[in-house]
C-alpha cells in the first residue's frame, strides 16, 4: 500500500495484480477502499506489476534475539536455547537494556520494510523484557502483539509458553491467562513429540 491516507468517506484505489479470495487468486485491476474497508474490486486487462494483498502477519518473533544473531555457536538446542541457562538467554541476561531496545527496534522496522504489518512476539526476561519491547516498538511500523513469560505476561496481551515439557506450572499459567482475557501461545516443533501435548485440551480450549 502507498503512504497516502484519505480523508474519511473518500475512496483510495491502489492498482496492480490483486491476491483475491482464500486461494489468494491473482486479478489485474483495481481494488478500492472507503474507511479502511474494501469497497469492491475492479478488474482490468492491464495493471501495474505489483502485488496488492492483505499485510502480512509474523506470529512467532524473538525480536531480542537480534543482539546476538551474528554470534558463532554450537551446540544442541537444548544448550543453546532452552530457559534458563541456554546460550540465548545467557547473553540475554548480560545486555544492557540500551542496546536490547535498539536492537529490537532496527528488527522491527526490517519487518515494516517487507510489507509486514504487525507480528506475535515470544519476549523473555519478564516484565522488563515486556516493557523493553514495548519501548522498541513505539511508534514503529507494525502492530506489536507481546507474549510474556516469567511474570511478564502479567502486562502483556498474552503468555508466551516456551516449552510444555521444560515449563513447570505451564498448563496452571495458560489457565490463569485465559481467565484474564488474554492470548496464549505454546511452542511445538514439528518434529517434537510434544507436540500432541501442546494440541491437549486443556490447553486450546476456552
Amino acid at each position: 500500500m502507498g503512504d497516502f491516507r484519505p480523508k474519511a468517506g473518500e475512496e483510495q484505489i491502489e492498482e496492480g495484480v490483486i491476491l483475491t479470495g482464500e486461494d489468494l487468486s491473482p486479478v489485474p485491476g483495481a481494488l478500492v477502499m472507503r474507511d479502511g474497508h474494501i469497497v469492491r474490486i475492479e478488474e482490468a486487462r492491464r495493471a501495474p506489476c505489483r502485488w496488492v494483498c492483505p499485510a502480512l502477519f509474523n506470529a512467532h518473533t524473538h525480536l531480542a534475539d537480534t543482539v546476538a544473531m551474528d554470534c558463532a555457536a554450537g551446540g544442541d538446542l537444548r544448550a543453546l536455547v532452552t530457559p534458563p541457562d541456554g546460550l540465548k538467554h545467557r547473553i540475554l541476561a548480560t545486555t544492557q537494556k540500551f542496546n536490547l531496545v535498539q536492537g529490537m527496534r532496527a528488527s522491527i522496522g526490517v519487518i515494516g520494510k517487507t510489507g509486514t504489518w504487525g507480528f506475535a512476539d515470544f519476549r523473555e526476561g519478564g516484565r522488563a523484557g515486556v516493557r523493553a519491547l514495548r519501548e522498541a516498538a513505539l511508534g514503529g511500523p507494525c502492530a506489536a502483539t507481546i507474549l510474556g513469560r516469567e511474570g511478564g505476561e502479567a502486562i502483556a496481551d498474552g503468555i508466551g509458553v516456551s516449552s510444555i515439557r521444560d515449563v513447570p506450572g505451564a498448563a496452571e499459567a495458560v489457565e490463569a491467562a485465559r481467565r484474564a482475557g488474554k492470548k496464549v501461545a505454546v511452542h511445538a516443533g514439528e518434529a517434537d513429540p510434544m507436540i500432541s501435548t501442546a494440541r491437549s485440551p486443556s490447553l486450546l480450549t476456552s
